[in-house]
């Protein structure tokens, strides 16, 4: 069920897109631990709107879980669903295997594996205060990403199989590095389960202002490439001959991804099957245009993680649920039946 998008009707959805995506925002603001009625938030936002004057006394109590709880949390799920869903679409488009996701080259494992070291080695009141554990994660990723681009270049840079077995051979080393440590003083090891199963309930302006712009010039930079991860699907030696260095846009595509996908993870932890599920979906409905794919993706992205994180605050209130172990436990199912689609001659 491919929709057929030209220019008008792409404009169009596109719109539709924002509208839903703000719609989910403002719904978002309203639910919680703490249920505030919709006028309270709709007054709310008025009150901060620039060029507006209206005499609404809000409740400072309201105000403040509105825009120093909710909001940062909202936008930090948004742009993190956004993030990871263009990263698997650029993955899945570089490497033509539309199983590839943002994790596939051991980015998580190697940010959950710094941030382990940084737990046993830096003091509790120091490691969660500030920036620290993004900035292990972040850099952790990092040096894993840049390890596997090392390794496969002294083995061979230009095969995509050795990038992504180099990729896999670091991951499954760095996880059993980060159980084996967080067996050996397993009380300690608790206070980072959070990042390791990712959750939103740390996120706050400061997180949000120092990793949001990395993903969003991320984002931007992959969707105006969206023509030529079209052109790299044709084969390599194909795009040669079209103008594209193929091996070159396919280092920088893929870099540029890794870049995002450390930065969501330093934000929220790790979170799985939004990368890999949600360009599926859009595939379905969109087809294979990377144009539309990356766009479309990264609103939806947004959308779907908003909403999950919606449910894992509220299900068993006051209570979270890992926000991990809820993205993996709806995107199973829709993996499976996006297989059974395919079976039946859809192309995804």
């Amino acid at each position: 069920m491919t929709i057929n998008i030209n220019f008008k009707s792409k404009f169009a959805i596109t719109l539709i897109m924002c509208i839903s995506l703000i719609s989910i925002i403002f719904f978002s603001l309203t639910v919680g631990i703490a249920e505030i009625p919709v006028s309270i938030v709709a007054r709310s936002i008025i009150n901060v709107m620039p060029f507006i004057h209206f005499d609404l006394t809000i409740s400072n109590n309201w105000e403040q879980i509105i825009f120093d709880i909710r909001l940062p949390r909202i936008i930090a799920a948004g742009i993190v669903g956004a993030g990871l869903s263009c990263a698997g679409v650029t993955y899945q488009g570089v490497f033509r295997n539309h199983l590839a996701d943002p994790y596939l080259l051991g980015i998580a494992s190697g940010a959950a594996l710094a941030v382990t070291i940084a737990n046993y080695f830096v003091p509790p009141n120091i490691l969660f205060s500030f920036l620290w554990i993004q900035l292990f994660a972040f850099f952790g990723g990092l040096l894993v990403i840049c390890s596997v681009y090392l390794m496969a270049f002294i083995i061979d840079n230009r095969n995509f199989s050795t990038i992504i077995l180099t990729g896999i051979a670091l991951s499954s080393l760095c996880t059993s590095l980060t159980f084996f440590l967080l067996m050996m003083q397993s009380t300690r090891g608790l206070s980072i389960l959070s990042f390791l199963f990712g959750s939103f309930n740390t996120a706050d302006w400061n997180v949000v202002i120092y990793t949001a712009p990395i993903i969003i010039l991320g984002i931007i930079f992959l969707i105006f490439f969206g023509r030529t991860l079209n052109i790299l699907q044709i084969g390599p030696e194909e795009a040669k001959t079209l103008g594209i260095k193929t091996h070159k846009m396919n280092m920088l595509l893929i870099f540029v991804a890794s870049i995002i996908t450390c930065s969501a993870v330093a934000l929220a932890g790790i979170i799985g099957f939004v990368g890999l599920i949600i360009p599926h979906l859009c595939r379905l409905f969109f087809g294979n245009d990377y144009t539309k794919l990356l766009m479309f993706s990264g609103f939806i992205g947004a959308m779907f993680l908003i909403l999950v994180d919606d449910s894992v605050r509220t299900i068993i209130a006051p209570r979270e649920i890992p926000i991990g172990a809820m993205t993996a436990l709806v995107g199973s199912p829709l993996f499976i039946y996006f297989l059974f689609i395919k079976s039946n001659g859809h192309d995804l």
